[in-house]
């Protein structure tokens, strides 16, 4: 079955400490160097289906994030302890399983980038950070022409070394989005 393109509304949620109680954020596995680092984002996702098979398809994301909010909470910067960016996955690939079912679990991936007012997540380390992640979901269709997705996925800040300080965030997050299939 080839689905047409779509658009998913999504929020989300992480952390990078062990407190991790409000709204969607959970504790991570604590493989990031910065604790008590929290990020949200609020984002758009375009996705295209490049190849369909009987049971398995293959799609293309892009996603666009014009929210991202960094909580510091044991901030030792001299202003409020809250940072704002936005960025952009555009190199994202979606394995999407169950074809012909109103539940299709999935499998993803995406690199992109994410831009802040200040260096995330430490100072002196940069305002440009890359965000890989992975992660498995799956989409709930309410009508042919829309779903409900939930998933999880581990998800990456890091400048790669093109600052003085590279800490990094790792997190896991839960996440939740409505998609708006076309035509």
């Amino acid at each position: 079955m080839h689905r047409p393109p779509h658009i998913t509304l999504s929020s989300e949620g992480r952390t990078n400490s062990a407190s991790g109680q409000e709204g969607l954020r959970i504790p991570t596995c604590s493989s990031g160097k910065t604790p008590d680092t929290s990020l949200f984002l609020a984002g758009l996702r375009y996705g295209r289906i490049l190849a369909a098979w009987e049971s398995v398809s293959l799609e293309y994301t892009l996603d666009i994030f014009p929210a991202a909010v960094v909580f510091d909470h044991h901030s030792a910067r001299r202003r409020d302890s809250t940072i704002y960016g936005a960025g952009l996955s555009p190199l994202g690939l979606k394995v999407n399983f169950g074809q012909q079912s109103w539940i299709k679990p999935f499998l993803g991936a995406s690199v992109g980038f994410l831009y802040f007012e200040e260096d995330v997540p430490v100072r002196h380390s940069s305002r440009f950070n890359f965000t890989p992640e992975v992660g498995l979901g799956f989409q709930f269709f309410l009508t042919p022409k829309t779903a409900l997705s939930l998933g999880y996925k581990y998800h990456h800040i890091s400048n790669a070394g093109t600052a003085r300080r590279n800490p990094g965030v790792d997190s896991n997050v839960i996440y939740a989005g409505f998609s708006f299939f076309t035509p």
